[in-house]
Parts: structure tokens; C-alpha cells; sequence
């Protein structure tokens, strides 16, 4: 799953997580200097996963 945000909520669903890069638009917006990571190995299956996930 790729999330971008600067916060790691998904930490303890996944068993392994890297971070891809930053954002950088140029331009002054909400998403500037963000972190895009990539997380792997999820520890539920996915229909119990993400009703957890969207509540983070």
C-alpha cells in the first residue's frame, strides 16, 4: 500500500514499510514535503484490514 503523509499510522498493520521519497510540487500546498512510503506484508487480510485502516 503507498501512503503519503509525514505521520506512520500504518506502522503497526504492515510488516514492512520503506520510505519511497518527498513530494516536492514546487509549490506552496498541502502535500509539499510529504512522504510517500510503501508498505508490505499486511498482518490481517485485507477484508479485515481495512475497515481498521480508514479509521486511522
Amino acid at each position: 500500500m503507498l501512503y503519503i503523509g509525514n505521520d506512520h499510522p500504518l506502522a503497526d498493520h504492515f510488516g514492512r514499510s520503506r520510505e519511497l521519497g518527498e513530494i516536492e510540487t514546487g509549490l506552496a500546498n498541502l502535500v509539499q514535503g510529504n512522504t510517500i512510503a510503501l508498505y508490505q506484508n499486511p498482518k490481517r487480510p485485507w477484508h479485515a484490514l481495512w475497515p481498521r485502516i480508514r479509521a486511522s
